[in-house]
């Protein structure tokens, strides 16, 4: 296993998914993201965009659900079955930073609807940083779909394993409360099963 890699994203490059944006919101596909252009812009002025990430070897035993990433062995079924036939992966975790967290406390004190603004926002925004640094991770290689500890029957508590090999308190200042929850919030975790 190597040293995590650590980059930033470029904030030019970011484009909100107008769809994740009205789910986030509850409101239909066909609004007009315009409307929400002064969040969008409060959110970009306040964000930091990282990645870090690493490469592992994976070794399954389906008939158990038991993955071993190297660095953590780990039960769960749903993860082995999308890990099925790799045999690394890429671990990784985006942040979108500790401003984004600053202003939304800011925000819930001084305004319920801005603050639900931009938490959708800042949640949108946090899905579109880790598309990107998916693609610039696997940069052509074929992957699975992107697995994060708590989805399905995975464990959250997973979350403190895989911050610790990516080193990421210290590379995007990503720690944990006692709970398993990442701060800052806008944070994303996963794990990427590399195709053969």
């Amino acid at each position: 296993m190597t040293r995590a890699e650590y980059f930033l994203i470029e904030k030019d490059g970011i484009k909100i998914d107008a769809g994740e944006l009205a789910r986030r919101l509850s409101v239909g596909r066909d609004f007009d993201v315009s409307v929400f252009d002064d969040a969008i812009r409060e959110v970009f002025e306040v964000m930091t965009p990282k990645c870090c990430f690493v490469k592992v070897e994976v070794k399954l035993k389906a008939e158990n659900g038991i993955v071993d990433l190297g660095f953590v062995k780990t039960e769960s079924r749903d993860l082995c079955k999308n890990l099925d036939g790799c045999r690394e992966a890429y671990v990784f975790a985006v942040t979108l930073g500790h401003g984004v967290d600053r202003l939304l406390s800011r925000l819930s004190l001084l305004s319920p609807a801005d603050f639900f603004v931009c938490d959708a926002v800042s949640s949108a925004l946090a899905e579109s940083v880790c598309d990107m640094a998916e693609q610039m991770i696997k940069n052509g290689t074929k992957c699975k779909p992107r697995f994060s500890p708590g989805y399905g029957d995975s464990h959250l508590s997973l979350q403190k394993d895989v911050l610790s090999v990516l080193n990421a308190q210290k590379l995007l200042g990503i720690t944990l409360t006692d709970s398993n929850i990442m701060t800052p919030q806008k944070s994303i975790t996963a794990v990427m099963g590399i195709k053969e």
